[in-house]
């Protein structure tokens, strides 16, 4: 299986298609398609050896030929018969016979080849499978198909599971716009949109991360409109073929009308499938073979024949007031038998279903476009690569990459942007039995558009939800659904997401300031991330006034979130708008109105995803719990640091680390106060080497502001003596201090000291040590100092303390320097280390109950890891999973989920992430091959799994009791 599925990665994602299309049309002549076609002959490239040779490892120039005979002699064939010929197409559908079936009439994966098909239809997507195997199928056993409204992602076969997962399921971290089908609707939309997409196309960054041969940006927009018209074609053939065979495919929209006895094709379709002039044999060869600026003046003429054929064959389709025709190939006849979820989807599977039909049928007349299918496929295929994350590169910089694409070419287009949010609510919703759907939306400036975005999404979310009949025939409910009056009655709710972004104003800062001024200057005027913390205070107080109000709207909202890169912004940055909307009530003026008093709003982080050092992520989880205040029934997203396997991370990382000097700074601080937190006794020694680091890099960064204040002498900090303000601090460190404390001598302890002050407004701190409450005016100002952390006073009463928080915040150079880069090298003992603070702040959190949103998929492809059952959810908690009661008492049993983060990007559903880790975990061996959990362990661990999802949705975090 695997040579197999290394054969199709070959054929459908490494061919070059300039160079394909140039052994097409190279002949002057226009005889092309009597000739050997492509999807034959490339079986027999020689070139194709050298890559597939690359593309096993271990595998010699030898296997690779012989891998490629194998292909040429059996799995190329559509079927085992001799007399049948061997093409690409065979090997689709020699793979889908071992890990498809059809049940209840849809493609259906096979449970034991769940990881197989996982692998490969990332890469390629799934209608290619889906729909060549329902083709073929459907004509083996003579089935009549009207049928195309299957899920997206289609579920497996296990049965045992899916009793499981009907019990009920909540998907606790599920980003709205990254989670539907963007990459589909995008093509659909471009097919038929073609004209005027190429300032979409000159946003749009090719990702070059294969090792394949790619083209160019401007090449894949002219491919894409050469894509266009071979799907033209292609369509205008089929209708064409239906007419002229009688007894065609069962889904031909041939209209007829009976003369004297005998039924004749109406003048309407007589005229429709006249052989049109630009899809003659001549204008084939021009469009295929022109540049870009030939076939640009020719796009005009294409979208008048797109737009003749909606007219003609589309349906319309209307979706929260927005009407529209969407494809030429959604028919009326296509529209009656999928009125699901996913109808917008069915014209593009009709379509491909129908041209793989003739394939399998081996129809003479549709022979000489084969070659046109297989090149509209590889075309589709690229500008997929470009939308669907998919490839090998780790970090959510990759995610990113893609995440930011899902606009590009559907903004402009009302049906499908609105078909957008749609679809990722109801297409969750329909296909799986979820009680909970954690909606993470991003906020508004003022509770009027909050509001409006709510109802907007209320409305395009659950519209399709609620109309659908087999929805509510299938869970026994009747046509009167509670939440048709009352929105929160349904699964879907909103948790609002603050947005991460980066701090650049002390690069801004650095352009401008000159060598001079730089040499001498000391303290600037903001603190970092000044303009974020600006834009979440009024996010903040815009979502507090729309939850605490009167509004039905803010009912909608049950928790906060704040996401995006890690890199661009610590917890520290969303510390005060936290700890305000967790714990103040209300501040609007219309308190009165309330009934009573409002429940606390719970919150999750997105911490520890993406780190340059586990010790970053570590303390990044650290951060949000001390800082946001996180608590019984919080949650933190991720939090991958917290489990996963140092020894294999640090040798990815080939045991050498590089981040900015404050972050390692930090860290050094951090991991020592864990040493003695934790009481690691085992790293006391470890921990002298530690500090040692710790004052060579502090030298370094805050080199400046020690001078600054030792050359002041006896005045100290403006004017006050500097041995007094040591003699004050000595009180406080010291049972952990030997010795006198020197202004020159910064130990990391009291530098921790400033750490646990970053989650206080630093405005409310100033360069001469003094902590100003005084400034405290409102609840928006209270929340700015964290009373829970650090407890007691005399942290803010230390000025010395205080004044290093300031020159954190404000001292250019203290800023500037720690952003250069340093390299760290990472020892065995920093492993072993790195290993035990992780297994203690796992029982730490878990105390805290603290729930941990895991997200398989989407961890698979952002972190180092490449596995499913090297995921760290299962170190996190193993109940059911085993039964040795030395590993059970080693696990610190934390409060877990699976969920998908962005559905869309990944290309996954919630029922498959519990089927990857079902099967990941059903195949785990030891060193003799035998498999080391059970089936029942499996299900029993996913029940308590399954069961903890629930017990974490905010959605039931502040319900009554009844």
């Amino acid at each position: 299986m695997k040579t197999l599925r290394a054969s199709i990665q070959l054929f459908f994602r490494q061919v070059d298609i300039s160079d394909l299309i140039k052994k097409r049309y190279s002949s002057n002549s226009i005889t092309h398609r009597k000739a050997l076609r492509l999807i034959e002959e490339i079986l027999y490239d020689e070139d194709i050896t050298h890559r597939g040779f690359e593309e096993i490892s271990g595998y010699s120039m030898d296997d690779s030929e012989r891998m490629l005979q194998k292909v040429q002699e059996d799995w190329a064939k559509s079927d085992r018969n001799e007399g049948r010929r061997a093409h690409i197409f065979g090997l689709i559908y020699r793979f889908c016979t071992h890990v498809l079936t059809l049940e209840h009439n849809k493609p259906t994966i096979q449970f034991d080849h769940m990881l197989r098909w996982r692998e490969l239809s990332l890469l390629l997507g799934e209608d290619l499978f889906t729909c060549l195997f329902t083709a073929y199928e459907d004509l083996r056993y003579r089935h009549q198909r009207n049928y195309f409204d299957w899920a997206p992602i289609i579920s497996t076969n296990n049965l045992r599971l899916k009793n499981l997962l009907n019990k009920g399921i909540a998907e606790n971290h599920f980003h709205l716009f990254g989670s539907s089908n963007h990459y589909d609707l995008s093509w659909i939309n471009l097919m038929n949109n073609i004209e005027g997409r190429s300032k979409a196309f000159n946003k749009f960054k090719t990702h070059k991360s294969r090792n394949e041969r790619f083209t160019s940006k401007n090449d894949l927009e002219l491919l894409v409109w050469k894509a266009a018209y071979i799907r033209c074609m292609l369509f205008n053939k089929i209708k064409e073929l239906d007419i002229i065979d009688a007894a065609g495919d069962p889904c031909r929209e041939t209209k007829t009308e009976k003369i004297d006895g005998n039924e004749k094709e109406s003048s309407e379709n007589k005229k429709a499938t006249t052989l049109d002039e630009l899809f003659s044999k001549q204008t084939e060869q021009s469009w295929m073979e022109a540049g870009k600026k030939e076939i640009r003046s020719r796009l005009s003429q294409l979208q008048v024949k797109i737009d003749a054929l909606k007219m003609q064959y589309g349906t319309a389709y209307t979706i929260a007031d927005t009407t529209g025709t969407p494809d030429y190939c959604y028919g009326h006849q296509i529209v009656a038998k999928n009125r699901g979820a996913n109808e917008l989807l069915t014209g593009e599977r009709w379509f491909l279903y129908r041209c793989f039909r003739k394939v399998a049928a081996e129809t003479p007349a549709f022979a000489p476009y084969e070659d046109l299918l297989y090149l509209y496929l590889l075309i589709k295929q690229q500008f997929r690569d470009e939308i669907i994350q998919q490839n090998k590169q780790v970090g959510f910089a990759n995610f990113s990459a893609y995440q930011n694409r899902k606009w590009h070419f559907l903004d402009g287009y009302p049906l499908f942007g609105s078909a957008l949010c749609s679809m990722a609510v109801s297409t969750t919703l329909l296909n799986q039995t979820i009680q909970s759907l954690e909606a993470r939306i991003t906020p508004e400036d003022t509770p009027d558009e909050m509001c409006a975005n709510i109802r907007k999404n209320d409305r395009l979310c659950l519209e399709k939800f609620n109309e659908v009949e087999h929805f509510m025939a299938k869970n026994g409910l009747d046509q009167d659904l509670p939440y048709l009056k009352d929105k929160n009655e349904s699964p879907l709710f909103y948790n609002i997401h603050f947005i991460k972004k980066p701090d650049s104003s002390i690069k801004k800062l650095g352009k401008e300031i000159s060598k001079t001024i730089y040499e001498t200057a000391t303290h600037i005027a903001l603190c970092r991330h000044d303009q974020l913390r600006k834009t979440l205070k009024v996010q903040a107080l815009s979502l507090m006034n729309t939850k605490w109000s009167t509004r039905k709207e803010g009912k909608r909202i049950q928790g906060i979130d704040a996401a995006s890169s890690e890199f661009s912004a610590r917890p520290e940055v969303f510390a005060q708008t936290f700890r305000y909307l967790k714990f103040c009530r209300s501040s609007h003026n219309d308190d009165n109105l309330l009934e009573e008093l409002p429940e606390k709003l719970p919150a999750t982080f997105h911490a520890g995803e993406d780190f340059y050092d586990i010790a970053d992520g570590l303390r990044a989880i650290d951060e949000s719990i001390k800082f946001l205040n996180l608590d019984n029934g919080d949650r933190i997203g991720h939090a991958l640091a917290l489990g996963i396997d140092a020894e294999a991370y640090y040798r990815c990382k080939h045991s050498v680390i590089m981040l900015p000097r404050h972050w390692l700074l930090d860290n050094y601080s951090w991991l020592i106060s864990r040493i003695h937190k934790y009481n690691l006794t085992q790293f006391s020694a470890y921990c002298g080497s530690l500090e040692r680091e710790f004052d060579v890099l502090f030298q370094d960064i805050y080199g400046d502001f020690l001078n600054e204040h030792q050359h002041k002498g006896a005045n100290g900090i403006q004017g006050e003596n500097l041995q007094n303000q040591i003699n004050d601090y000595n009180e406080f460190v010291a049972s952990e201090e030997d010795g006198p404390f020197h202004m020159t001598h910064i130990t990391p302890t009291l530098y921790f000291e400033a750490w646990k002050l970053r989650g206080d407004n630093p405005y409310y701190y100033t360069s001469t040590g003094y902590f100003q409450r005084k400034r405290m005016y409102s609840l928006w100002d209270e929340a700015g100092e964290n009373c829970m952390y650090p407890t007691g006073g005399v942290k803010r009463s230390s000025r010395l303390v205080n004044a290093l928080y300031h020159a954190y915040h404000f001292n250019y150079q203290v800023r500037s320097r720690g952003e250069e880069v340093k390299q760290f090298k990472v020892s065995h003992t920093y492993k072993q280390l790195i290993t035990a603070v992780q297994k203690a702040m796992q029982r730490e959190i878990a105390s805290r109950h603290i729930a941990i949103e895991c997200n398989p998929s989407s961890n698979v492809l952002i972190g180092t890891f490449r596995r499913y059952d090297n995921h760290p959810i299962k170190e996190f908690f193993n109940t059911g999973l085993v039964y040795d009661q030395e590993k059970l008492n080693e696990c610190a049993q934390l409060c877990v989920s699976i969920n998908t983060d962005d559905q869309g990007v990944f290309s996954t559903t919630l029922e498959n992430e519990y089927a990857l880790m079902a099967g990941a975990l059903e195949k785990v061996t030891d060193k003799e091959g035998n498999r080391i959990y059970k089936e029942s362990q499996i299900y029993h661990w996913l029940e308590h799994v399954r069961t903890m999802g629930l017990q974490m949705s905010f959605r039931n975090h502040n319900k009554e009791k009844r």
